[in-house]
């Protein structure tokens, strides 16, 4: 976990060390906005700017959140325990979003948009689609002892993939069923891939696994390896 203290100076701490309330732990995400670098992380939601050289608390519930990103200048952020939450980035008013198989208490660990601006979110137990303009879900089961730690898209052929602790798999958009991706399911057998990066040009998956990052290249439909 990277750590941005409010002298200014940074230095690293593993995700079970003990800090004082003087340092912010920015657990997963770092979103750049014009002159502001909003972190995600504990013990809430800050924002620094670049300019003035300060760093300013954007809400006082003390969520510690997983990841977020920004659409329609709206904060979208996954809060631990808590479900999916928004901002107003212009009047930093926070909310919580429940819906249809979206829960106030659900846990999310990873956020992605697709192409018609729907929200992918993966989490435990579960994957679920959110229409931010209707406000509705679409969802999909996973294992009981099953987490969706990460997410990737490929916009040019609408390809998505999520890794678990279960492995990797891909997404079929439109039927928004679960396909293992993998023609030889023993390479990620046991592993849990943690995040996942997408290079659209070479056709290639980058995987942070738990012993390491991992290599994936497919042809130009993601078929084969």
């Amino acid at each position: 976990a990277c750590v941005l203290k409010r002298s200014n100076s940074a230095r690293y701490l593993d995700d079970h060390s003990v800090f004082t309330e003087r340092v912010i732990r920015v657990r997963r995400k770092i979103i750049p906005i014009g002159d502001e670098i909003y972190l995600l992380g504990y013990p809430g939601l800050y924002s620094f700017n670049i300019k003035k050289n300060s760093i300013h608390r954007l809400e006082n519930q003390g969520f510690s959140s997983y990841d977020g990103l920004i659409y329609n200048k709206q904060l979208y952020y996954l809060p631990e325990g808590g479900g999916l939450r928004k901002m107003d980035l212009q009047t930093h008013k926070s909310q919580s979003i429940q819906a249809s198989q979206l829960g106030l208490k659900d846990e999310f660990y990873t956020i992605a948009i697709l192409p018609d601006s729907q929200l992918l979110l993966g989490g435990t137990k579960k994957i679920v689609l959110y229409d931010p303009s209707k406000s509705v879900c679409s969802a999909i089961p996973l294992a009981a002892d099953e987490v969706a730690f990460s997410a990737a898209i490929d916009t040019s052929i609408r390809a998505i993939f999520y890794g678990s602790n279960k492995g990797l798999y891909r997404l079929n958009r439109d039927l928004f069923r679960r396909q293992h991706q993998l023609k030889s399911e023993h390479i990620l057998a046991g592993l849990e891939v943690r995040d996942i990066l997408i290079d659209q040009l070479e056709h290639t998956l980058w995987l942070a696994t738990e012993t390491g990052v991992m290599k994936i290249v497919f042809d130009a439909h993601y078929e084969k390896i």
